[in-house]
């Protein structure tokens, strides 16, 4: 890409952690260039800690390498990144907040641009089964699988009849944790089914510790699902209108937040509606306007090279 040129572009986009040679040379060419952050940089911090403490959960992982040592002939992906780019799309304010407050990053040098909602969503015709609380996605610490089983044990404990379906891959470290036996694991699931999950959903719950805007929570919200999650999940979900947002980590929280839906079935009412008027404001029209204003801050008037 490199050799073949940037032609008349006159802002570069690559996303986060790819590219960095081609937004180098875009930088020595004069060229604008721009990276869309679509995890929080600190995620791999965060797992690693987080498996440390459940080390039988899961085993120690790197993502792109910002817990290794540092070694001056293989810089950290953040340090190349700070180097080569001179703004960056984030999806969500817990992206936005990562990278100035642990990376250095001048706020002036970011830009909100949440995602869409894919409009096949909003076809999904809701049929819940009040008590069916669906984890969607890959059952790992990072997004929170273990606060999920727990805040499972916690409601049955309490008498209550609900179901936990964890709809994603999971590993066999995780399915036979004791901690896990309330859940019930449908593995990874083709689209038409995912559908049916979300329709016969009561709530969805992603109490994720890091991301940089749960695309599921999106889907959730367009199937006019209320969703309880935490503020690493980047999600655009508002607290008390369209679900409610719990502290990460905090099975408790996450328990109370789910039974709170389930049981006072108007408040799950107003939720539901609420949810797919909220998903209406991230259409892809609306994600196209957002984009174009946060890498030119006006129309479009040269070609955007993009790396990949």
């Amino acid at each position: 890409m490199i050799a073949a040129g940037f032609g008349e572009a006159s802002h570069v986009l690559c996303m986060f952690g790819e590219g960095i040679d081609f937004l180098r040379a875009a930088r020595e060419r004069g060229k604008l260039t721009l990276v869309d952050v679509n995890v929080a940089p600190s995620a791999e911090a965060i797992v690693r800690r987080e498996q440390a403490s459940y080390a039988d959960w899961e085993p120690p992982s790197i993502y792109y390498g910002e817990t290794l040592p540092r070694n001056a002939n293989t810089p950290r992906l953040m340090e190349c990144l700070l180097a080569t780019t001179d703004r960056f799309l984030c999806p969500s304010e817990f992206v936005r907040d990562d990278l100035v407050n642990n990376y250095g990053v001048r706020p002036e040098c970011t830009r909100l641009v949440p995602y869409a909602v894919n409009p096949k969503w909003f076809a999904v015709e809701p049929m819940p089964e009040p008590g069916r609380i669906l984890f969607a996605g890959g059952a790992d610490l990072r997004k929170g699988i273990h606060t999920f089983a727990e805040a499972a044990r916690i409601l049955q404990g309490r008498g209550k009849e609900y179901r936990f379906v964890v709809a994603g891959s999971a590993s066999e470290s995780i399915r036979r944790q004791p901690e896990a036996a309330s859940l019930e694991f449908l593995g990874r699931l083709p689209p038409a089914s995912m559908r049916e999950q979300f329709a016969r959903a009561d709530v969805l719950a992603l109490p994720s510790l890091a991301e940089g805007s749960a695309g599921v929570t999106y889907e959730a919200l367009g199937c006019a699902l209320p969703v309880v999650t935490t503020h690493e999940t980047g999600s655009v979900v508002r607290h008390g209108i369209d679900g409610l947002i719990v502290p990460s980590r905090d099975a408790e929280a996450l328990a109370h937040a789910i039974d709170m839906i389930v049981m006072d079935r108007k408040v799950r009412e107003h939720m539901s509606v609420s949810a797919r008027e909220r998903a209406r404001q991230f259409s892809w029209e609306n994600f196209e306007r957002r984009l174009v204003e946060a890498v030119f801050g006006e129309a479009p008037t040269n070609a955007v090279a993009v790396g990949s």
